[in-house]
This record gives structure tokens, sequence and C-alpha cells, in this order.
């Protein structure tokens, strides 16, 4: 069964053609029966997780995966399996791939897969890879559902923060800020939450880093956009570090003083007698942080 979870994983990674090969000849089903069929087992648990990550990858596939049972066998697998940080690494990989689709989202959830990847993030603390996954998996459970958002808690906080502090890693750093960045500004508890644990000096910490990458930079001005508007909400002034200043964003413009604006720059433009634009309407740019789309972990 091991050999047999470990073939359908490799061919479900090798093309499109050959997962959908996998999927049309029932390879979901028989990952699950293995996993089900040898729970004891870590190997096979193990096996049955590539296979199952590598399928969800897809979103065809991820579907299959959902209709036959995927989201309880990948759960089932990790709470067994607690103490092998391969399993728990694959586990949340598995559980990131599927919440990219909602009706999985929903379906994780409700089966407390927020507690498993917590847990799984605290017991392997000092497995980089357990933390990438599991930050993956927390942002993608938490994306537009202020419920799970809740769920997840100042846990998902804290967790997020160790992940970032604990490690030099840009990939990891990435996926650690944009879960913060999913989790700030609902009710205010979070952020106050990510405030009180030196949240902001962590991530100013990771700014400073040579390998920052644009997608770190771009999550981390949502970041800090969504805890200075709670903090508005809330009528708290938050202090940002220095080195964050350049990721605030900018106020927001009333109509009237974009058009002072442009006035100002183009006189020419509005002198007295000159044909004034009128199909046209100066409107103040949105500042409001674009919802990244969800991540799905690379293929194993």
């Amino acid at each position: 069964q091991e050999q047999v979870c470990g073939a359908l994983g490799n061919l479900a990674h090798a093309s499109p053609r050959s997962l959908a090969a996998v999927v049309e000849s029932g390879g979901v089903g028989t990952a699950l029966t293995a996993m089900f069929a040898h729970p004891g087992s870590a190997r096979v648990q193990r096996q049955g997780l590539v296979a199952l990550l590598n399928m969800a990858n897809d979103p065809g596939a991820r579907a299959h995966v959902l209709c036959m049972g995927g989201c309880d066998g990948v759960l089932a697998a990790m709470q067994r399996h607690r103490p092998d940080a391969l399993t728990q690494e694959l586990g949340c990989g598995c559980v990131r791939n599927l919440a990219a689709d909602l009706e999985a989202r929903t379906v994780l959830v409700g089966r407390g897969a927020t507690d498993v990847v917590l847990e799984a993030m605290v017991l392997h603390a000092e497995t980089m890879a357990v933390q990438l996954q599991g930050c993956g998996a927390l942002g993608n459970l938490c994306r537009n559902d202020d419920s799970c958002k809740r769920k997840i808690g100042a846990r998902g906080v804290r967790a997020a923060l160790a992940a970032i502090s604990g490690f030099e890693s840009p990939p990891l750093a990435e996926e650690a800020v944009t879960t913060l960045a999913n989790l700030v500004g609902v009710g205010g508890d979070l952020t106050v939450a990510f405030v009180q644990a030196s949240g902001l000096e962590i991530v100013a910490a990771a700014s400073q880093q040579p390998s920052c990458t644009l997608r770190f930079e771009e999550q981390l001005a949502r970041l800090v956009g969504r805890i200075q508007a709670a903090g508005k909400d809330m009528g708290v002034q938050v202090h940002v570090p220095a080195v964050l200043e350049k990721f605030v964003p900018p106020p927001k413009q009333s109509a009237a003083a974009a058009e002072a604006a442009v006035r100002a720059s183009s006189p020419e433009r509005y002198s007295r007698g000159a044909q004034q634009p009128t199909s046209k309407k100066v409107v103040a740019a949105s500042t409001k942080p674009a919802r990244s789309p969800p991540a799905a972990a690379q293929g194993w």
C-alpha cells in the first residue's frame, strides 16, 4: 500500500495529463482506502498524504478529494501521528491545498482543521517545513471568513509571529505575513493580540533582511494598512516603527481634494476661458489593499 500511494503521488505530480489519468482511474479512492486500512502505519499515511497533496493542487482533482472524504483522511492521519514531523508537514500541505476551495474550506473548519494545524505548528516549532505549510494552511483557511479567523484567534497570530522570528526564510516570511494580513482587523481583538505580541517589531525586523521578496513587501503593506485601519476604528493610534513607515498606505483623498491637486499641477488647463473637462470626473484612488489569492502548496 505504501508503494501504491507513492506511485500515485509521483504520477499526480508528473504532468496535468498524468494527474487527470490518476483521478479518472480512481486514484483518490485508492489512496484513501490505503490510509483508512492502515491507520497505524506512518509510512502509508505519509505516502497517502503525498498523493492527496499533489492531487489537491489541481482544482478539478481537489473536488474529487473532497467528495471521497479526503478532509477526514488528512486530519485523521495528522491526529494519529502527531509526533511525526513529516506527517504534519504533508498534512498541513494537504489542508493548504484543499482550503483553496471554498466548499472544502468549510468542511475543514467544521472538522476542526484549525486546531489540528495549530497543534502541529506548536509541537514542531523547530521544523521550518511544518511552519511553512502550517502558515499556508492557516492563511487559506481564514481567507474571507471572519468566523474562521475568530477560531484561529490569538493562537494563530502568535504561531505566525513565532514562525517569522524563528527562521530566516523568505518563503516562510511570505506565508506568515500573508496569514497575519488575513487575520488582523476582525473586531479589533486579533489586532490587539498582534500588537501585544510585539508583532510590529517582529515584522519590522523581518523587513530588514536583504532577501525580502516583493510578495513579502506587498503583504506587509497590506498588514500594516489593516492594523492602522483597525486602530482607527477602535480610536487608538498605532505607532508604526520607522522602518515600516514606507509600508503605511497614504491617507484617502476626497474627490474635491484630488481635483484641487490636479488643478494645482496643471493650472493652464483650468485658466479662465479654457474649456474644462466635462466627461470625466476626478476620483480619488482607492487605497484599500487587494486581497491576496489563495496560495496552493507546491507539489511534492
